[in-house]
């Protein structure tokens, strides 16, 4: 990146994957979040010509669902650097570079939570104000509720933060709720997809009573995914994750079929939730 830094910092972490979890509406079921083998490398630069935020991604695939999104959270992010640290500026001055090693499709909610979060991080050390892992998760929730994003999706958010920073699967409903589990890497398989793709409201495709049930029923199935992840990989050393989760992955498969009309093309592909109301399909290499 060509410009006139006047300061760099770099970092690298993982990316994580929201393996399970499927929220419509105004439901908060937990999220199951497993890091990925790839990892993405943020570097952040400060620049004094700078007028507004410069994000350059060196990507396999850019995307512009992921550039504008990453946009909208690094503007806020900057706003709110400003006011804690008593710094003043006409117009954000920093330009952040994202690039992976990857050559196949990565997910974008994978993407857009790791590079947010490291690019936060980053900005926040590299002018004297290092923070802790509660401190950038605060500060990432901050940015999320100025932004007007449900609380659903923030949910979706700081599992995959939490997860990718501490390099675990995370289950995770809510900032007061959720359990660190083993330490565990996917490797994704065949080229992902998305597609931009909005739920079904289910009280009035299937009445208040049925929605309310397949409610519970991923609830549950979250809870009991990530009890059956720990014992597999703690007392039979199985690391098979895909396999190992399998049945609750046709639950998921299942309800993304009522909710979207959608199947996965292969068996050891499925739907994950994302960014702006898009879709991915990923799948999960043996």
């Amino acid at each position: 990146m060509t410009l006139g830094e006047t300061y760099t910092r770099k970092g690298k972490v993982r990316l994580s994957l929201p393996l399970l979890g499927i929220n419509w509406g105004g439901t908060l079921n937990p999220y199951l979040a497993i890091p990925l083998e790839d990892k993405v490398t943020v570097t952040v630069y400060s620049n004094s010509d700078l007028k507004d935020i410069a994000i350059d991604l060196q990507l396999q695939e850019p995307s512009e669902v992921l550039l504008n999104r990453l946009f909208q959270t690094m503007r806020t992010i900057t706003k709110i650097y400003y006011e804690i640290t008593n710094k003043h500026a006409e117009h954000p001055r920093f330009a952040i570079e994202a690039k992976t090693e990857s050559t196949s499709y990565l997910p974008l909610v994978s993407l857009y939570a790791s590079i947010a979060s490291l690019s936060a991080y980053l900005i926040f050390k590299s002018t004297g104000y290092p923070l802790d892992l509660d401190e950038l998760m605060e500060i990432l929730q901050i940015a999320w509720k100025l932004e007007g994003v449900p609380e659903n999706i923030r949910s979706l958010y700081s599992s995959l933060v939490l997860s990718s920073f501490k390099n675990k699967a995370i289950l995770y409903r809510d900032s007061s709720e959720y359990l660190d589990l083993a330490e565990v890497n996917l490797k994704l398989g065949d080229k992902g997809t998305f597609i931009e793709l909005y739920p079904d409201n289910l009280s009035d495709k299937l009445g208040p009573e049925t929605a309310s049930a397949l409610t519970k029923l991923e609830g549950v199935a979250l809870i009991e995914a990530a009890t059956r992840l720990n014992m597999a990989l703690a007392e039979h050393g199985e690391t098979d994750v895909f396999a190992i989760l399998y049945p609750y992955i046709k639950i998921e498969n299942a309800l993304y079929y009522v909710l979207y009309n959608i199947v996965p093309r292969m068996s050891r592909c499925k739907y994950v939730q994302s960014i702006n109301g898009v879709v991915e399909e990923i799948c999960i290499a043996k």
